[in-house]
């Protein structure tokens, strides 16, 4: 069996190796993606893969992928990972040959009934409920110790179940030492923390010389405690500038002429973004590159996932399909995700400008953005 993809034991159990697999819903994804709006360039810039992994896994041509990318993927279209999970036949199938087996070996003897009922128990519990979706989602290392459990108390039954005939005495001293072994073993196991993430949403293109918002997205998967977090931003690009002012929280450093990096650290329970407003380069064809990492304790130099690079070329930052015009749903995508970007308010209503217009064109010789008056072309992207 090759490393990654999940095995089956006899009790019907899927344990996931160092690099599990999953089967998604490619048409169920598409679904999603279409009736919130989203543009597949979005989906994979938030999943940190391309346009074309996220047209192949909707079509179906690539249904097995990373867990990992599936819960980055359910992340992006906001449900649960079980929700964009194919349901196969073949579980089905497995539960119905498991309760199959146990009937024909019901009349071999009480023994084995016992135990193979047992075994059906077993795994009929080892399948997740559907209201525990998101709990499976958020802590898989959780749900595999308690399939562990399960297993231990099934083969205690066996065992017990095998040796009936045996006297009492040595029945409850086997019990009583894999129970006194189960006990232990919950005793000096420590459950494993959450792995705590970090998401940058940026423009995949700007134009020279204009304010653009970058966005970081922390999740520390503890809804109950605080956690101390460093986050460290860097942007590759000596002719960008961040604008120190504008950074949201307030970092622990500040960037520099000689250095464009920030650092945080905070204390942080759950969800927070973190903002920064970057000056692009004067020269079109430059290439801004980012780079970081979030750390917490027991997770050092974690890679932010999302966006990477954004090009200075003749388009502007909201125009994500890069049309030359801000139609509705962009309008949208703008409000929803820059509108609370501290010191970004004017640069909010330059957009909606646009909107009201036909659209926009960049003039190369001024250097200046021109707003395509709307009497002079009819119709506008939509929804």
């Amino acid at each position: 069996m090759k490393e990654g993809k999940p095995k089956k034991e006899q009790s019907g159990r899927t344990v996931f190796g160092p690099m599990a697999m999953i089967k998604i819903d490619g048409a169920r994804a598409r679904h999603l993606r279409e009736s919130q709006g989203l543009t597949q360039l979005y989906i994979a810039t938030a999943v940190g893969v391309t346009t074309d992994t996220i047209s192949r896994w909707e079509n179906g041509r690539y249904s097995n992928i990373k867990r990992d990318n599936g819960v980055r993927l359910a992340e992006a279209l906001e449900v649960s990972l079980e929700e964009i999970l194919l349901v196969e036949k073949e579980q089905a199938e497995d539960g119905a040959g498991e309760k199959a087996g146990t009937a024909s070996s019901a009349s071999s003897s009480d023994t084995d009934k016992d135990a193979a009922c047992t075994q059906e128990k077993t795994a009929e519990e080892s399948v997740p409920a559907e209201g525990d979706n998101a709990e499976q989602e958020g802590s898989f290392r959780r749900s595999y110790r308690s399939e562990t459990a399960k297993s231990f108390f099934s083969s205690c039954f066996s065992f017990i179940g095998s040796v009936q005939q045996k006297s009492s005495r040595k029945i409850l001293l086997a019990a009583a030492v894999l129970l006194s072994l189960f006990l232990f073993s919950l005793l000096f196991r420590h459950e494993m923390p959450q792995k705590i993430t970090a998401l940058r949403i940026s423009p995949a293109a700007a134009l020279p010389n204009q304010r653009i918002p970058i966005i970081i997205k922390v999740d520390t998967r503890q809804e109950n405690e605080s956690v101390a977090v460093i986050l460290r931003e860097k942007i590759e690009e000596g002719q960008s500038r961040v604008e120190s002012k504008n950074i949201s929280p307030p970092p622990a450093q500040l960037p520099s002429s000689s250095l464009a990096e920030i650092k945080w650290l905070v204390q942080l329970k759950g969800r927070k973004s973190f903002t920064y407003i970057l000056q692009t380069p004067k020269k079109r064809g430059e290439k801004i590159a980012f780079s970081g990492t979030i750390s917490s304790q027991g997770e050092s130099g974690q890679e932010i996932d999302g966006s990477r690079t954004l090009v200075i070329g003749r388009y502007h930052w909201a125009d994500e399909n890069q049309d030359g015009i801000i139609d509705d749903r962009e309008i949208i995508l703008v409000y929803d995700r820059f509108s609370k970007v501290q010191g970004f308010t004017e640069e909010i209503d330059a957009v909606e400008q646009i909107w009201l217009g036909s659209g926009y064109r960049w003039d190369k010789q001024t250097e200046k953005l021109t707003i395509i008056p709307q009497d002079k072309k009819q119709g506008k992207g939509g929804l």
